[in-house]
């Protein structure tokens, strides 16, 4: 064995020595502490997974005689990042714990979990560690991916969602788009002219960074990156036939079965039987053609040749004739000879040129 071998080992037999002490001195578990709690002396303490080992963090004003725990994430696939990750409630005869924090307000005779990290009291409804403001528990209803309604408001994540018009309506589509008899809406903000009696999904291969939706009327093409942080500018109207709407496999364009978009804008002349995306292994490119006519975007490049058409990049393009930079001429430069630079799509070079973008730099 080598020295470094023969230190690594020691020090692994030194933590599992040091972890196997601690677990001793910290007694039997009582029955009623389920997985996540454990009783060291007189203090109660919660046993969570961290990057470096188990770790462990006191209730100091637990009265151990009277603790248990009243949810357990134990199961199948179980382990202790669960006591870190999972929601994990106890109650004694004076408080309630949420991990290893006490519940302000929340009365332990009348305490109980609704579903995950929502609970209840006689008088109040708790998000994790925190009292809900304003919500009722007599009429709480749990939904799901952490939404819930009472009689009178939504609530997301334990906040009150002042925009959802009808809270008894609510229904949860997949994140992050919810519905009730009134409105469609993406991240808490309703959507307008959409109708969410017929709104659905429309499949597409994979996990791409957008989807594709469709109403009675029209199609939806979502931005999901953008919906994060501008949920209206995220949604663009398809004018398309819904029952024919589908994707064409790369961002932005999409089809019905005689029409081509680009984020909603119909693209001129553009057939839906032939139009592919040119992409030459490139993810995400906007360069496209039905055979007679090349497009990047939404806009045709009148005077390309579709059939001499090749994409060298995300952002270059040649044809027998010219040289195209996101859709745009590159002037001068001599198809026959140019290239892209490996270190930047951005940059390229011909006989007797390089270019950075549209732009000859120098010969």
């Amino acid at each position: 064995m080598t020295p470094r071998a023969w230190h690594l080992a020691l020090g692994a037999a030194a933590l599992l020595c040091g972890m196997e002490g601690y677990a001793r001195s910290l007694g039997p578990t009582p029955p009623g502490f389920g997985e996540c709690y454990y009783l060291r002396g007189k203090t109660v303490e919660l046993r969570y997974l961290t990057d470096t080992g188990t770790g462990y963090k006191a209730l100091p004003d637990a009265d151990a005689a009277t603790f248990r725990a009243l949810s357990d994430p134990a199961r199948p696939g179980w382990n202790l990042w669960s006591c870190a990750l999972d929601p994990v409630w106890a109650v004694d005869r004076a408080r309630v714990y949420y991990r290893e924090q006490s519940v302000p307000d929340a009365d332990p005779a009348s305490f109980e979990v609704v579903w995950g990290h929502y609970a209840r009291d006689g008088k109040h409804v708790f998000y994790k560690h925190q009292r809900v403001p304003g919500a009722d528990p007599q009429t709480l209803r749990m939904l799901p991916r952490d939404w819930a309604v009472d009689r009178s408001r939504a609530y997301f994540r334990g906040r009150p969602i002042a925009s959802i018009a009808d809270p008894a309506s609510l229904d949860v589509l997949d994140p992050p788009f919810v519905r009730d008899r009134k409105h469609v809406y993406l991240n808490q903000t309703p959507l307008p002219d959409v109708d969410p009696a017929s709104f659905e999904r429309v499949p597409v291969k994979g996990e791409p960074p957008w989807r594709l939706y469709r109403d009675s009327r029209r199609g939806y093409y979502i931005d999901l990156e953008r919906a994060r942080f501008s949920p209206q500018d995220a949604v663009h109207a398809v004018d398309a036939d819904p029952r024919t709407f589908a994707e064409l496999g790369e961002l932005y364009y999409t089809r019905d079965a005689t029409q081509v978009f680009f984020k909603g804008q119909r693209l001129e002349g553009a057939q839906a039987d032939t139009f592919r995306v040119l992409k030459r292994g490139r993810p995400w490119t906007h360069w496209g053609s039905d055979g007679r006519h090349v497009y990047y975007g939404g806009t045709r490049l009148d005077g390309a040749d579709a059939a001499a058409f090749q994409v060298l990049g995300r952002y270059y393009a040649r044809d027998s004739r010219a040289v195209y930079y996101l859709g745009q001429v590159v002037e001068g430069a001599d198809p026959q000879t140019f290239r892209i630079e490996i270190a930047s799509e951005r940059r390229g070079q011909d006989a007797g040129a390089r270019y950075e973008g549209a732009v000859r730099v120098r010969p």
